[in-house]
């Protein structure tokens, strides 16, 4: 969702979910997939790095119990949502040693390339304001967001509090305000 200098409301128009279009996107669940099919990964290979061992600690299962889990459901869809939450500090610990660096690279690239769609759908005057929060509370990871959008001219702010939350109100305030995937404007 947009709004521009004019407070008018756009929606990003798509039939897909915005994150579809993110497979390195900055989301609790995918920061879990990632480390823990790198963990697979290096497990497999008999590397036993610092990482590797912490993301195995912070599930509270056995090597081979989780190994399986990774193996048998890499969506993780099996797997408490405890034991995958609690990899999410990782990311930010590690966010400048590899694989994590370049997890975080990728996913900035791709939110780039999606704030640039956006911008070609509905051709601002001036480059709209990325407003980033949700899973990227730490500033670790807004600091390493920001300096790399900025370096591609994209205006970035940290949210503070929950997007969604404030989504649900912005409804709730503007019932008839149709917030389906196609593009919509309304002015307050």
């Amino acid at each position: 969702m947009y709004y521009d200098h004019a407070n008018n409301v756009i929606c990003f128009a798509s039939p897909c979910a915005i994150w579809d279009y993110l497979p390195h996107s900055f989301e609790g669940i995918t920061f879990a997939r990632f480390l823990l099919a790198w963990w697979r990964e290096a497990w497999d290979q008999g590397t036993t790095l610092p990482l590797a061992n912490e993301i195995l600690a912070r599930t509270g299962l056995s090597a081979a119990t989780l190994r399986n889990i990774v193996k048998q459901d890499p969506m993780l869809d099996t797997l408490s949502p405890p034991r995958w939450l609690a990899l999410g500090p990782l990311i930010s610990q590690h966010a400048n040693e590899e694989p994590v660096a370049s997890f975080l690279n990728q996913g900035i690239s791709q939110l780039a390339h999606l704030y640039d769609r956006f911008c070609a759908q509905i051709t601002p005057s001036s480059p709209p304001l990325l407003v980033l929060g949700g899973s990227i509370w730490s500033n670790i990871l807004f600091e390493r967001a920001q300096g790399a959008l900025a370096r591609s001219g994209i205006p970035v702010m940290h949210s503070q509090g929950n997007p969604a939350r404030g989504a649900i109100r912005f409804r709730r305030t503007n019932p008839t305000v149709k917030l389906e995937p196609w593009a919509s404007r309304v002015t307050r």
